[in-house]
């Protein structure tokens, strides 16, 4: 089984710096996270970078196990106590970038890794706020990062593109004024006569100049067959590792250390974690 490594971004409000939010995490590194789940995230904060550990406690205590006996399959029943999940992660703190690593079966995704980290910065904020008696913007940003090669690659295998939506974050049209906005949804359809390597040019320049949440293009391949590529839910992946070695090779205290976290680590100047957009 293969470790993935790929990559997202945290986004503070301007008045929040990553550094201070991540000891703010370390200092709940044995507690519950409160999610339903015995969750524990542990964090140590460094100059430049944040390193951190997720782990999943599950509660499971038996399932089967495939064996074979006089050459027939037979399923028994094996226990455990305490099973373990992990992911290994770190954060640039200059932006909020981070990797992390993620393998099939793990209960925690990046979608899930960040909508944690959301919630850790609302309740961060709550009591900053209360401490310092100012009014503070409470609402982290979570996305998927994705290289422009990845995201030029999807757009290049369409033969026509029908429609590119997206939904952008912090702009007003000025109909709604006194209403607070969390973002405009435009959709732009093409006619099936338009030149499509001028479309495609639109939509590469649109995804690297607009500040957005999610973006959406509907298209055709070149089997004629509807496709529909969404940049929120792609993600590239950066590397893989063996899973059965990571374990190996785990440890807690000293976590930032080991041989995957190292590895994650060259990816630190990637270009898609450098971007600060």
């Amino acid at each position: 089984m293969k470790i993935r490594a790929m990559a997202g971004r945290l986004a503070l409000p301007a008045w929040a710096d990553f550094r201070r939010f991540a000891e703010y995490l370390r200092a709940l590194a044995s507690d519950d996270l409160g999610d339903g789940t015995a969750r524990h995230l542990y964090v140590r904060p460094d100059r430049d970078v944040t390193y951190a550990l997720n782990l999943l406690v599950k509660d499971q205590k038996r399932f089967y196990q495939w064996a074979q006996t006089d050459g027939r399959p037979t399923l028994r029943v094996a226990e455990t106590d305490n099973m373990v999940e992990f992911n290994y992660a770190y954060f640039r703190n200059d932006n909020g970038a981070f990797v992390f690593t993620h393998y099939r079966g793990s209960g925690t995704g990046i979608a899930e890794f960040g909508a944690m980290l959301k919630r850790r910065f609302r309740t961060y904020a709550q009591d900053t706020e209360a401490s310092e008696g100012r009014k503070l913007a409470k609402r982290a940003e979570f996305r998927r990062l994705m290289s422009r090669e990845a995201w030029q690659a999807k757009l290049r295998g369409l033969r026509r593109v029908k429609a590119f939506s997206v939904e952008v974050v912090g702009e007003s049209d000025g109909l709604f004024e006194d209403a607070d906005l969390k973002s405009i949804l435009k959709e732009y359809r093409f006619d099936p006569v338009s030149r499509i390597r001028k479309i495609k040019d639109g939509i590469l320049a649109a995804a690297e100049q607009i500040q957005f949440r999610r973006a959406r293009v509907r298209g055709r391949d070149d089997e004629d067959g509807d496709v529909t590529i969404v940049l929120g839910d792609n993600v590239e992946i950066l590397e893989e590792f063996d899973y059965d070695t990571a374990v190996e090779e785990m440890g807690l205290d000293d976590f930032h250390t080991r041989p995957l976290m190292r590895s994650i680590l060259a990816f630190r100047d990637h270009a898609v974690l450098r971007a600060r957009s």
